[in-house]
């Protein structure tokens, strides 16, 4: 495994699998694949080409709804919500539940001009009040939409069931929730740009770095682990895994870590998809963070 971490590939997921041993699922380019020959490490193809494979998967429930409120899995990318149903979204919930959503506000532009929009729940929502505060994230992985859906969802949930459902009343009456569903609106939107239909693969964000290849993995950019002694960050600008000229090099992480600096969370949710695992900080390190109590 520490071979594996070493080389700063995109591992996905990992689990035992009886007589195999310990399997790791790896989105691999063909470079990624003849590293792992030159690592010695055995592997099998399983889908040679992703897009393709997720994108005639999506074609099969189509076509979808002209709205840009759809229901969930009624977006029009595939089933997935695009940039512009999103934001249209968080409009509809501040303007349905104005006493408890507030409008959507700009944390910061990205590199192409985005803005990161953020929202947030409360009772009280136009009040800074003396509660705990929560923040949750979606979409640092542009090819990762469920992860923007699972905050529109929890959202939903929330605002919908104020008044009636006794938890989603307790939560927005006790705490001040923050969601940022879209942290990466390039990367996100160049995916809708390239397969409009759903199944896009980009990852990073729309950095130029300068030698012919473009982004920079943002949930490896923050200054806390980017050099993570275990591996998992590239320093190669092609790699999908790489962390970028310095700690917060872009202007996306710049926006988030500002913004976390002047609140005071305790708890932070940020969304990925492909596996039904919760990764307990830190996943560079074994044993528990100091904060862990």
């Amino acid at each position: 495994m520490t071979t594996l971490m070493q080389l700063d590939l995109d591992l996905a997921a990992s689990r035992e699998a009886g007589a195999q041993g310990h399997v790791v699922d790896v989105i691999a380019t063909d470079g990624d694949i003849r590293r792992l020959r030159a690592a010695g490490l055995p592997f099998r193809v399983e889908i040679r080409n992703l897009e393709q494979h997720h994108a005639a998967r999506l074609a099969a429930f189509g076509p979808f709804p002209d709205s840009l409120t759809p229901e969930l899995g009624q977006g029009s990318m595939g089933g997935h919500y695009t940039l512009a149903e999103m934001e249209a979204i968080l409009d509809s919930f501040a303007q349905a539940y104005p006493g408890l959503c507030s409008a959507k506000t700009s944390l910061g532009q990205t590199i192409e001009g985005r803005d990161i929009w953020m929202v947030k729940i409360s009772d009280n929502v136009g009040v800074d009040e003396n509660e705990p505060e929560l923040l949750y994230t979606g979409l640092h992985h542009a090819r990762e939409p469920l992860s923007m859906s699972t905050a529109l969802l929890f959202m939903d949930e929330l605002l919908e069931g104020y008044g009636t459902d006794p938890e989603a009343t307790f939560i927005i009456d006790n705490r001040e929730l923050f969601f940022v569903p879209c942290v990466n609106p390039d990367g996100y939107e160049y995916n809708y740009q390239t397969n409009p239909g759903g199944g896009g693969m980009w990852r990073k964000n729309r950095r130029d770095n300068g030698d012919g290849t473009y982004g920079v993995d943002l949930n490896r950019n923050y200054s806390e682990g980017w050099t993570a002694p275990n591996g998992g960050s590239s320093t190669s600008t092609s790699s999908a895994t790489y962390r970028g000229t310095a700690p917060n090099s872009e202007p996306e992480t710049v926006a988030l870590t500002t913004f976390a600096n002047g609140r005071d969370f305790v708890q932070v949710m940020d969304t990925h998809t492909y596996t039904d695992v919760v990764l307990r900080p830190w996943f560079y390190q074994t044993g528990n963070p100091a904060n862990v109590a």
